[in-house]
């Protein structure tokens, strides 16, 4: 195992016991079809995979075994989930923006 093993046992060690509602689980099966999505309409390897009539099944295995695709998603105002698709959604700064450290912070992204 490689050196950040131990934050990866880390995350999980601390995450382990934390409860999720339906809410947070919709959410997250629709930015995993939003990981599809982006997988398949732009990223350059999964499309020449298929482009070239690589075996389907293992150029797709790396996608999320469950997803959700919504038409016209709009998270709640003022939710967690509208303030992560705000952030991570855009390109950023993530080592120089003291703003958006900022923000993190105040609205705890980072949790």
């Amino acid at each position: 195992m490689g050196r950040h093993s131990y934050f990866i046992f880390a995350i999980i060690e601390k995450r382990a016991s934390q409860t999720f509602s339906s809410k947070e689980r919709e959410f997250q099966l629709y930015r995993r079809g939003r990981y599809v999505e982006f997988n398949l309409v732009w990223d350059r390897g999964t499309i020449f995979g298929l482009q070239t009539n690589g075996r389907t099944e293992s150029i797709l295995m790396s996608l999320p075994p469950l997803a959700r695709w919504e038409y016209g998603y709009k998270a709640k105002k003022d939710s967690r989930e509208e303030f992560l698709t705000s952030i991570f959604t855009k390109p950023q700064d993530w080592f120089n923006d003291k703003e958006l450290e900022k923000f993190c912070m105040e609205n705890n992204i980072f949790d």
